[in-house]
């Protein structure tokens, strides 16, 4: 796509909780609990690669082989997801927004 003159336009969520919007894109670490929320996916991934869940690297646009892995997990909706279920009681609903 660089080679083309083109840019990605970076993938944006939005998650509303308690009237509250909020916004994650991938990689970003600017919420108070962006830890808290990393450690909770990385655990969610790992249990989910136990019972046969395989990130797809080379699905991900990015100019890094070795973070591939890595980033695949930290896609905004994933980012998204995990904070609404951290912050949402069981059987509650999760609606997720995308720009893309």
């Amino acid at each position: 796509m660089q080679k083309r003159g083109l840019k990605k336009v970076p993938g944006q969520s939005w998650i509303q909780l308690k009237n509250i919007v909020y916004t994650s894109v991938m990689g970003d670490d600017t919420h108070p609990n962006s830890s808290e929320i990393r450690s909770f996916l990385d655990e969610l991934i790992e249990r989910l690669k136990e019972i046969g869940y395989l990130p797809q690297a080379k699905l991900v646009m990015q100019d890094v082989e070795e973070e591939g892995e890595m980033l695949v997990g930290f896609h905004s909706e994933k980012l998204a997801i995990a904070y609404g279920v951290l912050n949402t009681g069981p059987g509650m609903p999760i609606r997720v927004t995308k720009n893309l």
